[in-house]
C-alpha cells in the first residue's frame, strides 16, 4: 500500500496547516477527521512516516506538526532534527503518543516542541493544543 498523504489544495493554502504523522492508517484517519471537526479553520494533511513527512515538508510549510513518537522509519526526534534543513524551523511540534511520559521527556526541551500529549488524553485536548499555536 502506498504511503498515505494528502497535500492541501491551492484554495486552502492560506489556512494554517497541521501535518499529522501517524503510521497506523485507521487511527490516522480518526485523528484527521476529529481535527477537521474541531479545527474547521485549519487544513489537516497527513503522512505515515518520517520520510513521507519530510518529503511533504520539503514541498510546503506546516504550521504545526503532530507526530507519533515511534514510526516505522524513525522517531519524532528524527523528524524534528530534519526541520531546519527543510526550512521548517518555525514549525511547532506536538508529539502525540501512547508511550510513557518518561519516553517523551527528551523531546520536551527541544525549542520546536510545543508539547507532548499522551493519546489517552484525547483528541479534543490535542485540538485545543493546536488551536493555541499561533501560525506564523
Amino acid at each position: 500500500m502506498p504511503p498515505s498523504s494528502s497535500h492541501p489544495s491551492a484554495s486552502v493554502s492560506s489556512r494554517p496547516l497541521v501535518l499529522l504523522v501517524e503510521d497506523h492508517d485507521g487511527y490516522r484517519r480518526i485523528v484527521r477527521q476529529a481535527l477537521e471537526c474541531f479545527l474547521p479553520e485549519w487544513t489537516v494533511s497527513e503522512a505515515d512516516g518520517v520520510q513521507s513527512a519530510a518529503e511533504m515538508l520539503g514541498q510546503s510549510r506546516a504550521d504545526v506538526l503532530v507526530c507519533d513518537l515511534i514510526l516505522p522509519d524513525g522517531t519524532a526526534a528524527d523528524l524534528v532534527d530534519q526541520l531546519p534543513a527543510l526550512k521548517c524551523d518555525q514549525t511547532q511540534v506536538i508529539v502525540f503518543s501512547n508511550h510513557s511520559a518518561e519516553a517523551l521527556e527528551p523531546l520536551r526541551n527541544r525549542p520546536q516542541v510545543r508539547g507532548c500529549l499522551m493519546k489517552e488524553r484525547g483528541l479534543k485536548e490535542l485540538a485545543l493544543m493546536i488551536e493555541q499555536t499561533t501560525p506564523r
